[in-house]
């Protein structure tokens, strides 16, 4: 795969079949997702589609999650020193967030995220620094001073939504994955609990120190009655026995496929100056992409808890002609890197940065706000509804 593919190409994609780590027709646990608001059955459900053939398909990991684990695995690959991306980061070293530092790329939102617009650089607000006014005054006439930023906010997308512009910045994704399970049946699961105590049904009653306590001569009293704990039940302290119970979760599957997708004609619209500029800015942002998707498969597939899944040989990539020819090639990691650094060579000659590190501080409130929720985390106690 060279950059020329790029210039005429319509899209490239990818189909990668996927099985369960314990074989073909194995268990899986997909994502559950709570019900619509007002609804009837408050069960947590997987994501269920009927299709036309009337095959039932499942969704095993979303666009949004699939970003992330793409945006993880460049993030895995700078952290090794196999590549340098420009990113923001966020000095975290001196607060109780228990993380070090975070870049625009780790964040949800990216480059417009609240963490970002609640932090400083050089003691002013991020939206009133140098950088911040640069980013918020971007148009899509010309996306460079998010490219030179952190160009993950250009390829998985952002909306400066943060900062209460009358028009704020949008930036569509440039790919996308998912991935589904096709023809699934849904299982059972179950769940059970034996106290080896032998504990049974007891009423709680709050103790002295605000705790619970079980027998009532140590409860405060409250009209010459001891007072009920706020939770009334051993179970709901995770004592006692828990009578079995049966749920639909999980699921079997006759197939299990990452689709994904890059259109090059959505990336061609992107623009970085113009000429030379919009050439090697798209280069570089499609370059990007195919590297996120290659390091992702290379990473392998434990999405979640009973949801581990394997993929087979390198990645194979469609390419899209202009007239619907379709060219499949082999990408491996190399080719990958290989592939971004003649795009950043590209970006060099059309003078466009690469590489820059920006350094923000957190601002006081979400400095206070990391206290707070350490605070609340250590206490173990809910917030009020």
């Amino acid at each position: 795969m060279d950059l020329v593919d790029f210039a005429q190409a319509q899209a490239l994609r990818s189909a990668i079949e996927l099985q369960p780590i314990d074989g073909p027709g194995g268990r899986i646990f997909p994502p559950t997702y709570p019900p619509a608001s007002g609804a009837a059955d408050k069960a947590a459900r997987h994501v269920v589609e009927t299709l036309p053939s009337g095959e039932r398909r499942v969704l095993v990991d979303s666009v949004a999650s699939q970003a992330n684990r793409q945006e993880a695995a460049l993030v895995a690959a700078r952290a090794a020193g196999l590549i340098t991306l420009a990113d923001v980061y966020v000095d975290l070293s001196q607060t109780d967030a228990g993380i070090e530092r975070l870049s625009a790329t780790e964040m949800p939102h990216r480059l417009s995220d609240a963490i970002l617009r609640d932090s400083e650089i050089d003691g002013v607000p991020f939206g009133k620094s140098d950088l911040g006014r640069k980013l918020l005054a971007t148009t899509l006439a010309d996306l460079t001073p998010i490219l030179e930023a952190s160009p993950t906010a250009v390829l998985f997308g952002c909306w400066f939504s943060q900062h209460g512009q009358a028009q704020p910045l949008k930036i569509q994704r440039c790919i996308t994955s998912e991935i589904w399970a096709d023809n699934a049946v849904l299982g059972q699961a179950v769940g059970s609990r034996i106290d080896p105590l032998g504990i049974e049904k007891l009423q709680l009653y709050e103790a002295k120190d605000g705790e619970w306590t079980a027998l009532e001569a140590k409860a405060v009293q409250s009209n010459g009655k001891p007072k009920p704990f706020a939770k009334k039940r051993p179970s709901e302290i995770n004592h006692g026995n828990i009578a079995p119970t049966i749920r639909q979760q999980g699921i079997s599957a006759e197939r299990i496929t990452l689709r994904w997708a890059m259109p090059l004609a959505a990336i061609r619209r992107l623009r970085f100056g113009g000429g030379e500029r919009d050439t090697a800015g798209r280069a570089y942002v499609a370059a990007l992409g195919v590297l996120a998707r290659v390091l992702d498969h290379q990473a392998g597939y434990s999405l979640r808890s009973r949801c581990d899944l394997l993929g087979s040989g390198p990645l194979a990539v469609d390419i899209i002609d202009a007239d619907g020819g379709i060219r499949s090639e082999t990408v491996t990691t190399r080719a990958a890197i290989d592939l971004l650094r003649q795009a950043e060579d590209g970006m060099r000659r059309a003078g466009i940065a690469l590489h820059g590190e920006v350094v923000a501080k957190p601002g006081t409130k979400l400095i206070d706000m990391i206290k707070a929720n350490k605070l609340r985390q250590e206490l173990g106690k809910e917030l009020p509804e």
